[in-house]
């Protein structure tokens, strides 16, 4: 299973889940995400490439389904929602130190747990 896997996408309200098992062209294409995934630490060019076919193909097929079904298993689903936290580095700059609390930014996310089974990996 590769857990964690972070995805920066608006939050909105979604179904449960979707079932891929019959759908080939989808489990090939969840293949694809998880392979570029699991690659990208080696390089930014996985990463873009992964990137972009999380953006135009595999949120699309997706819908409005937080999670995938592959043969009965939860083979991809939606984490709940995380947020991220940053600071206004042009405020920090202006030279008042009480800036940090006063310039944080909470940014929310949502990232893809994934668990292809065993057949398909």
């Amino acid at each position: 299973m590769v857990q964690g896997i972070s995805t920066s996408t608006n939050v909105q309200a979604a179904k449960a889940s979707v079932n891929w098992t019959n759908k080939p062209e989808n489990i090939a294409l969840l293949k694809e995400w998880v392979a570029l995934k699991q690659t990208e630490k080696a390089g930014e060019v996985a990463k873009a490439k992964r990137q972009a076919l999380e953006a135009q193909r595999l949120r699309p097929a997706l819908g409005e389904a937080r999670e995938v079904i592959i043969r009965g298993v939860v083979a991809l689903k939606e984490s709940s929602q995380r947020e991220n936290h940053s600071i206004d580095q042009d405020a920090l700059a202006a030279g008042w130190p009480e800036a940090f609390a006063a310039t944080r930014r909470t940014t929310p996310y949502t990232f893809f747990q994934v668990n292809l089974p065993a057949n398909l990996k």
